[in-house]
């Protein structure tokens, strides 16, 4: 595991690190998904393949509240 710091603007703004951009084939225009889950948000790639990766990772999670 890594961890790279970037300052929050005052507009709420912060840059994607370089090495992040390219681990998730992020380019200009694209979107990005942020999803909360147990304290803990996640930054994900908005193509099909992150939101299956999503799906993976909350699967179960509507049961598990409405229980």
């Amino acid at each position: 595991m890594e961890l790279e710091t970037q300052r929050i603007t005052s507009k709420g703004q912060v840059t994607i690190p370089v090495r992040i951009r390219k681990l998730l084939g992020l380019k200009p225009g694209d979107n990005v998904a942020f999803v909360q889950k147990d304290g803990q948000v996640y930054l994900c790639g908005g193509t099909l393949e992150a939101l299956d990766e999503l799906q993976k990772l909350f699967s179960g999670v509507a049961e598990q509240l409405n229980a």
